[in-house]
């Protein structure tokens, strides 16, 4: 059995450059901030290793994820409140927290969508849905990039299908 450390490690190692790379998304390139944010993600990870490595890839990848996009808001809010608030400051708080909440609503508009789909589907919906590439989150998957994307087309084609429908 391996200790908690190296178990870590692993998930560190399997991860870090997802993290890495979300953040900087969020951060809008600000790799200072994006260094700090990521520190905290795998602290946080780390204090809740033993109840999320019970997900598969794909919610561990979310949860990392959620994570990231928390402790952002986080610090926005922070130096919201630390400096009484410049207007750009509380216009990126508010667009922040409008991304999240439109995330929110996306995810229960989708959730009787998505428990339909294959999990390949549903991966290149999310990837398609979060600015995520798909080869990025289907790294093993036996098949050319060009073959990837023609699926995500084809699975949003099958969303835009059921909004419609509804």
């Amino acid at each position: 059995m391996k200790g908690r450390k190296d178990r870590f490690d692993i998930y560190y190692d399997k991860y870090n450059e997802f993290v890495t790379k979300s953040l900087l998304k969020i951060t809008e390139v600000n790799e200072a901030l994006t260094d700090d944010l990521s520190q905290e993600v795998w602290i946080a990870f780390y204090l809740e290793m033993d109840e999320v490595e019970k997900y598969e890839d794909e919610g561990i990848r979310g949860w990392l994820y959620a994570v990231a996009k928390h402790r952002f808001l986080d610090f926005i809010k922070q130096s919201y409140e630390a400096t009484k608030a410049s207007g750009q400051q509380l216009a990126e708080y508010r667009r922040a927290t409008r991304r999240i909440e439109e995330g929110v609503i996306t995810r229960l508009m989708f959730e009787e969508y998505v428990a339909g789909l294959s999990e390949v589907e549903r991966t290149l919906v999310l990837c398609r849905i979060c600015g995520i590439s798909p080869r990025e989150a289907l790294p093993d998957l036996d098949c050319t990039d060009n073959a990837l994307n023609v699926r995500c087309t084809r699975a949003m084609k099958k969303l835009k299908e059921y909004m419609n429908s509804e």
